[in-house]
């Protein structure tokens, strides 16, 4: 075994380390002194500091007494070892034990710490409650400062987009957008059906309404995409938002799957389009693809809506079964260059196999049938 290269593998570990330590001391230090203030202030608002030899014996038996137990329960519930994600549910219950554990213990030895007190279960009672909400509100401060200096600045010719659903999925992506350096989308509103987010502000963007505001909001931001962040959408939901989102000239993206997260094929803020099997909210059935081309060789087919999220799917997979003649056509002229450049790799809307129309135009229809 060569041993030489050792030192310099774990000079690099020790200033972690040093860093981990000093951390972890500062976090008990903090909350040594949120025991230390929390019996203070409890014991001077209950007026149960009423001498000179009460107040050195607090600081002479009390807070000793406080500082070892808080020491002792914070390091059984994980505090100081590294066991709970910062600003996680599992934090705030670890701290919430400790803090009751140690507050307990502080009662039963009341008497033999603070003798000839008048309201001594008030006292620690009261400070017990004070060194949870510093000890809490010091970590959420420290969370959410940490949270601002990851943010990063998004891409110059960053896609401005509107994220529709500002609960835990939408929140999650939009995190995950300012936490990536150079991101391609900069989520600048949320739009969310439910009442009760209407003035919600998640990570720094503002809900601005429901789906009715949809091209207010675009107008407003200059959105160009929205992003449908449902974790679980039913089909119906989802191609009434792909609907909705067209009409206002934005491009509807949707968020991946929990299938596509767990086998590590994208990441949360991986946004794509949406797919056939995700607004007809079930899975893709398995085609004959030898016999459907078969039925479609040497047909000449034209697709209505041809620039839209199901028309363009459908346009692509006729595309490769190479029909007789593919006749695309839609209302939108900007859909419809999207779908010709996508299948043909130019885009000049000069092709007799493009067709810019609206089908409920009756006449216009009618001779298009006919001139192919």
């Amino acid at each position: 075994m060569n041993t030489s290269t050792l030192p310099d593998a774990v000079s690099p570990i020790r200033p972690r380390i040093r860093r981990l330590a000093l951390r972890r001391g500062l976090e008990a230090g903090y909350d040594l002194t949120s025991w230390t203030a929390g019996l203070l202030v409890a014991g001077w608002a209950i007026r149960d500091l009423t001498g000179t030899a009460l107040t050195t014996m607090m600081f002479a038996r009390a807070f000793p007494a406080a500082c070892i137990l808080a020491v002792g329960c914070g390091l059984a519930a994980g505090l100081y070892r590294g066991r709970h994600q910062r600003g996680s549910f599992d934090e705030v219950v670890a701290v919430s034990a400790a803090t009751f554990g140690t507050g307990a213990v502080l009662i039963l030895l009341t008497e033999l710490l603070l003798p000839g007190q008048r309201e001594p279960l008030r006292t620690v009672a009261g400070g017990t409650v004070l060194a949870m909400l510093a000890m809490l509100g010091g970590r959420h401060v420290l969370y959410a400062l940490r949270q601002r200096a990851r943010a990063a600045a998004p891409a110059p010719a960053a896609v401005k987009v509107i994220v529709f659903g500002a609960g835990v999925a939408g929140g999650r992506l939009v995190q995950n957008m300012h936490r990536q350096p150079g991101c391609g989308y900069q989520p600048v509103a949320f739009l969310d059906d439910d009442p009760a987010k209407r003035r919600l502000r998640a990570h720094g963007v503002a809900v601005l309404g429901d789906r009715s505001r949809m091209r207010e909001v675009a107008a407003e931001t200059g959105a160009t995409v929205l992003v449908i962040a449902i974790a679980r959408p039913s089909g119906s939901a989802l191609a009434e938002l792909t609907a909705a989102a067209e009409a206002c000239g934005l491009v509807p993206k949707v968020i991946p799957t929990i299938g596509e997260l767990l086998s590590g094929t994208t990441l949360i803020e991986g946004v794509r389009d949406p797919r056939i099997s995700d607004l007809l909210g079930r899975s893709q059935v398995k085609t004959d693809i030898g016999a459907v081309k078969e039925y479609l060789s040497g047909k000449r087919i034209m697709v209505t809506g041809a620039g839209g999220s199901i028309g363009s799917e459908l346009c692509r997979q006729l595309h490769q079964l190479h029909p007789g003649r593919l006749i695309l056509l839609d209302r939108d002229e900007s859909a419809l260059h999207a779908i010709e450049l996508d299948l043909h790799g130019r885009a000049l809307l000069d092709s007799d196999d493009t067709v810019l129309a609206d089908i409920r135009d009756p006449r216009r229809i009618r001779q298009v049938f006919a001139d192919y």
